[in-house]
């Protein structure tokens, strides 16, 4: 009995399956740098505030408990990069709105 084999795909469809495959890994390496580099970001501001000492948290009105938490946060809306996490050092302010008269 003899098999035969499947009609290739048309180019079109393979070209289409290709750049569908290389979104797919470029979207999964994204996700990967981003979730390394929060890891990264996460420790740094952990060493930071664990070297203060116990005045310097409480001026932030922060207690040795809430490292962590704060820490573990996600950061507040409006705020990205270094002025979403306390205890950065290159830390910058969020924009402020004027009010229209």
């Amino acid at each position: 009995m003899f098999h035969t084999l499947p009609a290739p795909a048309p180019l079109s469809e393979t070209r289409r399956a290709l750049r569908r495959s290389a979104r797919h890994l470029r979207a999964a390496w994204l996700a990967l740098r981003l979730a390394w580099s929060g890891g990264r970001r996460r420790r740094a501001d952990r060493r930071t505030l664990e070297a203060m000492d116990d005045r310097e948290l409480l001026d932030l009105g922060l207690g040795r408990s809430d490292i962590e938490r704060i820490v573990a946060a996600p950061p507040p809306p409006g705020l990205s990069g270094a002025a979403a996490r306390p205890g950065s050092a290159d830390r910058t302010p969020a924009p402020t709105r004027t009010p229209r008269r």
